[in-house]
């Protein structure tokens, strides 16, 4: 009867042991389960941070461009004045007209700062 007693505890010991085997292999699995999830997360929301960053500059490059292109048509269009305005400063002189003193101060400062605005994109274009 002992030796029946030892095999049956030994048996309980043994199925014990599987048990706990059992126990940790699941415990491992869950554990590995939950990490592979956790970092799959962390890559989404990596990936759509990413999304996101580039649709910002996406969308920063397009307003950019579109400020500078309504800039290249506001000085074009402010050139085209100030040569309409040489032409008929001309025209007039050509005509023998003289022409008024402060036409002539405004002509002269609009002359200036056409320069200085080409001056500033020209070092704008190599920077």
């Amino acid at each position: 009867a002992g030796s029946d007693d030892e095999a049956a505890a030994g048996a309980q010991r043994a199925e014990r042991e599987r048990a706990a085997l059992m126990r940790d292999r699941l415990a491992r699995e869950r554990e590995r389960e939950f990490r592979q999830r956790e970092l799959q997360e962390r890559e989404m929301r990596a990936r759509r941070e990413r999304e996101e960053e580039s649709m910002r500059l996406a969308r920063e490059m397009e307003v950019r461009r579109r400020r500078a292109a309504e800039e290249v048509a506001a000085r074009r269009s402010e050139e085209r004045r100030r040569r309409e305005a040489e032409a008929e400063a001309a025209a007039a002189r050509s005509a023998g007209v003289a022409m008024p003193a402060a036409d002539r101060e405004e002509w002269a400062r609009a002359r200036e700062e056409a320069e200085l605005r080409a001056q500033e994109e020209e070092a704008e274009l190599r920077a």
